[in-house]
């Protein structure tokens, strides 16, 4: 996020050529003329995105493709990156009971502050908001995460029962301890060494599944990988492939490696049809063996898909004035509002609006997510971390900044967010 808004700020001036990337960075410019306005992309995290009728030629994440909507015109297929919290909230009705207890610790993987950039892992107390740990991640990840340059990443996955953050990238397993922040590398055997189109946690076959688009046969390819890593290897079972079709219009299965979940080994992807110009909003559900695929319409304004033993919540955004928290089964008459979270939003970019992603998850009877309040200072008001929870045994709901505070300019963006005992 940091890097995003250098990048737009270069965007307003022209630039002569050689364009003066660092290493690691490549010029990304609106046309081949020299004096158009170029932008350096850091190629271990973002992609060059051409110039189009709303967006300059920009730096988008890896994982994102290119679209013509939102604020930075980069879209993530299973998750929302870029946009505004604008669309209208479903009409409330009788919240159901969500099964479950009390006792939980959610975990947040962050970008530490604009100065000293860095991962830092923290354990909080939905409860409170307490912070009870923060510790700066070493090791593999923080290793590689210096080729980042500051820049955002994709989201981690969490697994609950080994209390750790994975990643995959060019064929190995980066584990990071969400407690003490230490971390780890493992060789991946057979999955390609290269960056994975979709990642996410399967609880249902505790593993990792990683997806690679295969350019000669269109498909996307599946990979389970167990975790956590046993005797300093890992390796990868092939699960099945799914063709993406024609086109995004065409197809429902077009985005089927973005994962925003992964259940029974099955490719969950809460999202549009039509990503890049956010048109029909939809769960689609992929057989990840390629036997089967389903499409259901959902309402508009979902941010987030985490299962309970009767169907789904999910975050979605109001008018401006926060969260709800919706209940429901893939039926629009079906959904119920359980929670209502005022106050909250989305992370933001200074003179850009919503960027970066909003973290959730469900545990032992409660509900957590990682959002935005704004919070009084000497400077004048400033975004703050804090987590809004959901108590499934009293159907209390509560918005409460980190304590002690912890302002986005300590935490820049979110790279990943789980719960566990």
């Amino acid at each position: 996020m940091r890097s995003t808004m250098l990048w737009l700020a270069a965007c307003a001036a022209a630039a002569s050529d050689p364009c003066g990337c660092l290493a690691g960075s490549s010029c990304c410019r609106d046309t081949p003329d020299p004096s158009s306005q170029y932008v350096c992309c850091v190629e271990a995290a973002t992609f060059c995105a051409a110039k189009d009728d709303k967006y300059p030629a920009r730096c988008c994440p890896r994982w994102t493709v290119a679209c013509s909507v939102g604020t930075v015109g980069c879209c993530d297929p299973a998750h929302v990156y870029n946009m505004p919290a604008t669309l209208p909230a479903p009409v409330p009705r009788a919240a159901p009971t969500v099964e479950g207890s009390g006792g939980t610790t959610v975990y947040a993987l962050v970008v530490s502050g604009i100065f000293s950039a860095g991962l830092h892992a923290m354990s909080v107390d939905p409860a409170t908001g307490r912070v009870l740990a923060k510790r700066a991640v070493t090791g593999a990840a923080a290793a590689w995460y210096r080729g980042y340059d500051g820049e955002s990443t994709r989201l981690f996955e969490f697994d609950p029962a080994s209390k750790a953050f994975y990643m995959v990238d060019g064929g190995a397993l980066l584990a990071i301890d969400a407690a003490t922040g230490a971390s780890t590398s493992t060789p991946v055997a057979g999955v390609p060494a290269a960056f994975p189109t979709g990642l996410a946690y399967d609880p249902d076959a505790a593993a990792l599944v990683a997806s690679f688009f295969d350019a000669k046969t269109s498909s996307y390819v599946f990979y389970k990988i167990p975790v956590p890593p046993q005797g300093g290897s890992a390796a990868a079972e092939r699960v099945g492939a799914v063709d993406r079709g024609d086109s995004e219009l065409a197809s429902t299965q077009y985005y089927a490696g973005y994962m925003t979940r992964s259940y029974g080994l099955k490719s969950h992807r809460l999202g549009f049809q039509q990503v890049t110009l956010a048109h029909d909003p939809g769960l689609s559900v992929v057989d990840m063996a390629g036997r089967n695929a389903t499409w259901v319409k959902v309402f508009g304004g979902l941010w987030s898909l985490d299962r309970v033993a009767t169907g789904w919540l999910s975050l979605s955004a109001t008018t401006g004035a926060g969260f709800t928290l919706e209940h429901w089964s893939g039926d629009d008459a079906q959904q119920a509002t359980v929670a209502n979270f005022t106050g909250c939003f989305p992370p933001t970019a200074m003179g850009i609006g919503t960027l970066g992603y909003v973290g959730t998850a469900v545990h032992g009877g409660t509900f957590a997510a990682f959002v935005m309040q704004q919070t009084k200072t000497k400077a004048g008001q400033v975004d703050s971390w804090a987590i809004a929870s959901y108590d499934a045994a009293t159907q209390a709901a509560a918005v409460r900044k980190l304590s002690p505070e912890f302002l986005l300019s300590d935490g820049v963006s979110l790279s990943g967010f789980g719960a566990s005992d």
